[in-house]
């Protein structure tokens, strides 16, 4: 396993566990917003961690992360 698969992993596993726990969420107007904001925010990590650490250089890390802050 290469530095870094670990984390990439439990992201993924993470970003499972989200979108197990949204799908048990009520489903109301609130409940609807809140779980859109969950799934967001939950999954999101993993991608942006795997696209740093695809960078190719620090200067390609920089690029890369500060497209992933807006």
């Amino acid at each position: 396993m290469a530095k870094g698969d670990d984390i990439q992993e439990q992201l993924v596993n993470f970003a499972v566990r989200i979108v197990r726990l949204s799908d048990n969420l009520p489903k109301s107007r609130s409940g609807n917003h809140i779980v859109g904001q969950l799934l967001r925010s939950g999954t999101a990590p993993a991608a942006h961690y795997a696209e740093a650490r695809s960078a190719e250089s620090p200067k390609d890390f920089q690029h890369k992360r500060n497209q992933n802050v807006r």
